[in-house]
């Protein structure tokens, strides 16, 4: 193995990495929210870089009968710099 190909293996282990800890932490953060909402919808905030995490957790929801939607946040905006997932059932 040359090292450009050691490292492309390394890069791809870490990003494999912090997806599997961003979707536990999204999965989490949706769960009690769901659990503590008044309404019948929800939404949680969550970082621009774990949007494959992000979408993950949303088709995961809509398997279970949740509707789900993803607004993007953009990234020079200081009033939505986030993406936002929102839930309803």
């Amino acid at each position: 193995m040359t090292d450009v190909d050691k490292l492309k293996k390394q890069t791809r282990k870490n990003w494999k990495r912090e997806m599997r800890y961003a979707y536990k932490r999204i999965k989490e953060k949706t769960e009690i929210t769901i659990e503590n909402a008044t309404e019948n919808s929800c939404w949680v905030e969550v970082e621009m870089d774990w949007r494959f995490a992000t979408w993950l957790v949303m088709k995961k929801l809509e398997s279970k009968g949740f509707k789900c939607e993803i607004r993007e946040g953009h990234l020079f905006s200081r009033i939505f710099p986030n993406d936002t997932l929102v839930i309803e059932w």
